[in-house]
C-alpha cells in the first residue's frame, strides 16, 4: 500500500469574526465649501449635492480581557475622508469640501495573545441634500472584523517539486499534433 508522507503547513485560522454597521450624516456649512469652477459661487440655489468616501481605513487600537475567559474588547480606530461635491443644474461641480474624521468601534472578540485583528470595510455614500446653504450627506459602513492566529497543521500529501520549464520550438509543430500526457510531477488522478 503506498502512503503519502505527512506534511505540516502553517495556515491562518480565523478564530472570530463578525460584522458591524455604522451610519453617519455629515452636515457642513455653505461656507466650508472651495469653487473649483473660476469665478462659481458657492450656493445650494439650484445645486444638488453629492459625495464620495476615500482612504477609509480602520486600525485595532486597544485590546482588553473581557467579562468572560478568552474573550477581549477590541477597539478600532476607523478613519474616513469625505469629499462632497456642489453640482449646478448643468451637472457640474462648482464646489467642493474635503473633510477628514474618525471614530471609535468596540467589539467582543475571541482575541488571545498571538492573535491578529483584520477590518475590512465597504461603504456607500450619499444621499445628500443641499438646501438652506448648508450640505448635509448620509453614509454607511459595514465593517467584518476577524481575530486570526497562526496553526500548523499536519496533512497528508505530496510535495511537488519543479520540473524544468519547457520552450516553445522555433519550428512549426508536426501534424498530426501531439496530445500531452500527464504531468509527472502531479499526483495519480490529476
Amino acid at each position: 500500500m503506498h502512503r503519502d508522507p505527512t506534511i505540516c503547513i502553517e495556515v491562518p485560522q480565523v478564530l472570530d469574526f463578525c460584522f458591524q454597521t455604522e451610519s453617519q450624516d455629515v452636515c457642513l456649512p455653505i461656507s466650508a465649501f472651495t469653487p473649483v469652477v473660476p469665478g462659481a459661487v458657492c450656493s445650494c440655489t439650484g445645486s444638488t449635492a453629492s459625495c464620495t468616501l476615500a482612504s477609509v481605513s480602520c486600525t485595532e487600537v486597544s485590546r482588553t480581557a473581557g467579562t468572560t475567559a478568552g474573550f477581549y474588547d477590541v477597539t478600532f480606530l476607523v478613519s474616513y475622508s469625505l469629499t462632497v461635491n456642489i453640482v449646478n443644474s448643468a451637472g457640474t461641480i462648482t464646489c467642493t469640501s474635503t473633510n477628514t474624521a474618525s471614530f471609535f468601534k468596540t467589539v467582543i472578540l475571541c482575541a488571545p495573545d498571538g492573535a491578529s485583528t483584520v477590518c475590512d470595510i465597504t461603504f456607500s455614500c450619499g444621499p445628500c441634500i443641499c438646501i438652506d446653504d448648508v450640505v448635509c450627506c448620509s453614509f454607511n459602513l459595514c465593517l467584518v472584523i476577524k481575530s486570526i492566529f497562526p496553526v500548523v497543521l499536519s496533512v497528508v500529501g505530496t510535495v511537488l517539486t519543479p520540473t524544468m520549464c519547457v520552450t516553445p520550438s522555433p519550428f512549426p509543430p508536426v501534424c498530426p499534433p501531439v496530445v500531452p500526457t500527464v504531468c509527472s510531477n502531479c499526483p495519480p488522478g490529476f
